[in-house]
């Protein structure tokens, strides 16, 4: 194939690949997920506060590489899903040229313009295509790492030596499953070497870039026991696993694929018919070719010395002027391996994305599935043309040559029908409305939208430091935004709030806060089916009154009624009103005992942390937390106390109530039998 028809036919599976990746972003422009929100908000903090740091450790710790990739749109389009949206397509496309190249590298032209066409219609690579996840640089940088290692052995040329080494240095970078093919990468170089040690300065070369590069993140890693702990929570630790997981594995290519609704469209196997047809076409070419190797059928050229204007270096046969090099089949299922084996060596087999590795090596094996198709109709076409009659010209529409293209061409088209009809499925179904937070999403424009420029918002069920909540913040303007479980407190504010509730696990906190403030509207989610509901309290009416102040920074007092008999055997329930009246930096903890009338002597008790989902360092002036507790009644009859008091979750240590005391009498009771 010239360069010139080769430059147009890539460009051409480029853009089809393009195509594919770019239909549904409009259709996810208010959809972030957790684990995309996480890596946003730390490149946010790159913006605002330039850095270089080889690792980042919340969120189970990562690394670092996607966050500053991420840099140049949110910097752009500001923090937003179209921004992550764009990275994602962006960094997709170069995943496309850079398997190109490797192709090209190993197999020439013509295969690597069938390997990106392949990859383009690939379900699993178009779905992952849309998500700004840090994994997608995984099969990036590793492909074109691979690219400038297959060069450099060919040319043993320093700028490749270079470019390797520098490839797999960021390669360290990008996502956990990378160390597999960096190990696999250092075992080609160990091998390359003790082949031809004339490319020992050159290997060398490529492995001090390397690790001098990944030399921080290692230092990090070796010095923070912490960084390993997310690959310590999900690794098996037994044959039996192992055995299952590959067992697992067998069925996805072409059985039932994951039903995780985040990765994947529920059940949809790895490869359509037309996708499997041309991989079992590409693994009998592949190991055909390595059958011919070995009985001796392909010639091995030698190496050829050539000069340049400076140095003499040696250039060894493309792999194509050979067929299929027995070196780079074994790569390829070397190279599958290893990218499994982060799924398979794992607690959840089918976690799609820690197996993303794996596209390379199924693009280039259904590259050469579709060549040798194209070939093997070629073939076909001149034992047909020598059959027929030499003298009766053939219509060059129904000629063989004219279907060597075309029906691979077509079959990849069938792939890529497929894909789109199953991304549309996928990025349409209510299964992905949770995962990808769009409750969320559309909860806060709704609030944006509709509420007072300065009212208070909370968010149930949620903590502060909810990633889609952090990320979307800024929605808000200047309004104050919390964000809390009812299970644990309910927040109230004397100025009136808007609260959004995801129904699914907050239904009754319309009920909730109708208890204590005057609701003055009830909106659900403008949808057939309302996953959300947002609720408008006015502002209090009656003013906070403590019964006792703890360390002068915590207000109680009891806020429902304590009944003044009880019945042995039972719970007392009770609400205690909770406000922030000094400097808080702690956690704390409230309790409520009961006494002997006369004594101090511990009876039974309601010990519970003030809030976990809202804590005291965070509430404002302008609240007030309701708590509820059920405190044990004593087993036997009398008359008895109902201390309140807190104390500093980490020490024990009580805080002070007036002058001496360090609890509070908030209410006495008679137990009968």
């Amino acid at each position: 194939m010239n360069r010139q028809l080769y430059l147009i036919l890539i460009t051409a599976a480029l853009l089809f690949g393009a195509a594919l990746r770019a239909t549904g972003i409009d259709q996810m422009s208010g959809m972030v997920h957790y684990d995309e929100a996480y890596y946003a908000l730390d490149a946010l903090s790159l913006i605002d506060q330039p850095r270089f740091t080889p690792f980042f450790p919340d969120n189970f710790g990562r690394e670092s590489l996607w966050m500053y990739w991420e840099v140049p749109a949110l910097a752009v389009f500001g923090a937003d899903a179209f921004a992550l949206r764009v990275t994602a397509f962006f960094t997709s496309l170069l995943t496309l040229s850079a398997l190109g190249l490797l192709a090209r590298v190993l197999f020439g032209r013509r295969v690597a313009v069938w390997t990106v066409a392949a990859l383009g219609a690939l379900f699993w690579h178009v779905l992952f295509s849309h998500l700004a996840f840090r994994a997608l640089l995984y099969p990036t940088i590793g492909a074109l790492a691979f690219a400038f290692l297959w060069t450099a052995w060919r040319t043993n040329r320093l700028k490749h030596w270079l470019l390797t080494g520098a490839a797999f240095g960021a390669l360290s970078y990008t996502y956990f499953a990378a160390r597999g093919w960096l190990a696999l990468a250092l075992g080609l170089l160990l091998i390359g070497v003790l082949a031809d040690r004339r490319r020992w300065r050159g290997s060398a070369v490529t492995m001090l870039v390397a690790a001098a590069l990944s030399l921080p993140l290692v230092v990090y890693l070796l010095t923070t026991p912490a960084s390993g702990q997310r690959l310590d929570q999900v690794a098996i630790s037994d044959l039996n696993a192992l055995i299952s997981n590959l067992g697992v594995w067998l069925n996805v290519w072409v059985g039932r694929g994951a039903d995780d609704p985040m990765y994947n469209l529920s059940g949809r196997p790895l490869f359509d018919v037309p996708l499997a047809i041309i991989g079992v076409v590409g693994l009998a070419a592949l190991f055909v070719s390595l059958l011919a190797l070995r009985v001796g059928l392909t010639p091995q050229p030698p190496l050829r010395l050539e000069r340049g204007r400076k140095s003499a270096h040696f250039k060894s046969p493309r792999p194509w002027e050979r067929g299929f090099r027995g070196e780079a089949v074994f790569f390829i299922l070397a190279l599958a391996a290893v990218s499994v084996a982060p799924a398979v060596l794992t607690t959840e087999p089918l976690k799609w994305l820690r197996a993303i590795g794996l596209i390379v090596p199924l693009a280039l094996v259904l590259g050469v599935g579709l060549d040798a198709l194209q070939q093997l109709v070629v073939r076909l076409g001149q034992r047909t043309r020598h059959a027929s009659s030499l003298h009766r010209p053939q219509s060059s529409v129904l000629s063989p040559v004219f279907w060597a293209g075309l029906i691979p061409a077509g079959l990849i088209v069938w792939a890529g029908l497929n894909s789109a009809r199953d991304f549309q499925a996928w990025v349409t179904s209510d299964d992905l409305y949770m995962p990808m937070e769009q409750h969320l999403y559309a909860g806060i424009d709704e609030i944006a939208a509709n509420t007072p420029s300065d009212a208070p918002v909370y968010f149930a069920p949620f903590t502060a430091d909810h990633p889609v909540l952090r990320f979307r913040e800024w929605r808000l303007g200047d309004r104050p935004v919390a964000a809390f479980k009812s299970v644990d407190c309910l927040p109230l504010t004397t100025l009136g709030g808007t609260y959004f509730a995801l129904d699914a696990y907050e239904g009754d906190l319309a009920a909730q806060l109708a208890q204590w403030r005057e609701v003055v509207s009830v909106t659900e989610e403008a949808s057939a089916s309302p996953q959300y509901t947002l609720v408008t309290t006015a502002p209090e009416t009656v003013p906070f009154a403590a019964q006792a102040t703890f360390g002068e920074r915590i207000a109680a007092r009891l806020a429902s009624f304590v009944p003044s008999v009880v019945r042995v055997g039972g719970t007392i329930s009770l609400d205690v009103a909770l406000r922030r009246v000094g400097p808080v930096d702690e956690a704390y903890t409230l309790f409520l005992h009961t006494y002997p009338f006369y004594e101090t002597r511990l009876i039974t008790q309601a010990d519970h942390p003030i809030c976990p989902s809202y804590p005291p360092p965070l509430w404002r002036d302008d609240e007030t937390l309701i708590l509820h507790y059920d405190l044990p009644v004593p087993a036997q009859p009398g008359e008895y106390r109902i201390a309140l008091g807190v104390y500093n979750s980490a020490t024990g240590e009580r805080l002070s109530f007036g002058s001496i005391e360090d609890a509070a009498i908030v209410g006495t009771i008679r137990v009968e039998g």
